[in-house]
């Protein structure tokens, strides 16, 4: 027998029967009022919601999951130094629920860090990410690998240094066609909740970084989206969280469509933000290659105010790649050397 799911209205049930009109620029809802604001004021100027780019680097977890029984933990290790030499400020170091050889380099990375940190800043900067999928055993499996390693090598201060560094990233899919694939399949509303599950066991380790994910959410709607991760995140952010980062993945590699593009990426970025508190909530995008436009859909996100990127530095992933981050900066350094001559020629052209 088949069991029927509450619609994923917990949050804003007038936000979702906005969205199921179809009418994006209904001002009866602050969330949609705020993302629409966000678009207006990005059509008069482009800068207005730009500061910092930040870069999540995924090479050592999905840059590599299909290759880590070909390199030793030590290589991996130095692929970790590569990185931190690069100066991001977040890398994944590995997927701690499926993989003893991510977890072994875990247990490195901790100590490698703990070693350098007082030598050199950057290691003492940059943050540990974890990635967890929402299996509640698993979880708890990966929690206690970090523990041992904070405990075995920061001493008295462990539990500091731990919610300090680590970054734990929990997902779960939010594409439909993807949650009926599951042995057992289940909706939003389950995914959802076994993500808050999940998370709460690393809350009540004293973990207090998160990141969320929901597996292809440019294959669902962005009024799913949006409810999906703002359940979450109320949720986290309720119980004493530091940070919670919105992580949109398309999964699937989709171009920018109609549904997905700069225009609707500003609303969703305004819409999973509103109402929390300032900078405790962010954005990341993180995209595939399939169609050989990873780059253009990370641009038309960090255009519309997305807060970071996740890749990796040279595309290096599976199937087609993940985005180059590389690439990403160079096209953004090109464009603002663009704008920056036309500026030149604009106060030129006053003068003369």
């Amino acid at each position: 027998m088949s069991t029927v799911e509450t619609p994923l209205l917990s949050i804003d049930e007038e936000f979702g029967q906005i969205w199921a009109a179809n009418d994006m620029t209904n001002q009866q809802h602050p969330a949609l009022a705020a993302g629409t604001e966000a678009h207006e004021r990005l059509m008069k100027d482009p800068e207005s919601g730009r500061s910092t780019l930040y870069i999540t680097d995924v090479t050592l977890r999905d840059g590599q999951q299909q290759r880590t029984n070909e390199v030793t933990t030590a290589q991996r290790v130095e692929v970790f130094d590569r990185i931190v030499e690069t100066g991001v400020d977040c890398i994944e170091i590995g997927h701690l629920g499926n993989s003893n050889g991510d977890q072994q380099l875990a247990t490195a990375i901790v100590q490698h860090v703990a070693e350098r940190e007082e030598q050199d800043e950057r290691y003492a900067n940059v943050k540990l990410q974890v990635l967890f999928g929402s299996q509640e055993e698993l979880i708890k499996d990966g929690i206690r690998v970090l523990q041992d390693a904070f405990q075995a090598h920061y001493g008295e201060e462990w539990q500091e240094a731990m919610e300090d560094k680590v970054v734990v990233h929990v997902y779960d899919a939010l594409d439909e066609n993807l949650l009926a694939t599951r042995s057992t399949p289940y909706g939003q509303q389950e995914s959802a909740r076994r993500v808050k599950a999940a998370s709460q066991h690393a809350l009540d380790a004293g973990f207090r970084r998160f990141s969320l994910t929901g597996e292809a959410a440019t294959a669902a709607s962005p009024e799913e989206a949006i409810q999906y991760y703002r359940s979450i995140t109320q949720h986290l952010l309720a119980r004493n969280t530091n940070s919670v980062n919105i992580n949109l993945t398309n999964t699937y590699g989709f171009s920018a469509n109609p549904e997905w593009n700069a225009h609707v990426l500003t609303e969703v970025n305004a819409g999973v933000k509103y109402g929390f508190p300032e900078r405790r909530v962010t954005t990341s995008i993180h995209t595939h290659n399939d169609v050989a436009s990873a780059a253009d859909m990370s641009i038309a996100a960090i255009v519309a105010g997305i807060d970071r990127l996740e890749g990796t530095l040279d595309g290096m992933g599976e199937r087609a790649g993940n985005v180059a981050t590389i690439t990403v900066v160079d096209r953004l350094l090109e464009a603002a050397r663009h704008q920056h001559e036309e500026d030149i020629r604009a106060a030129e052209g006053k003068r003369s």
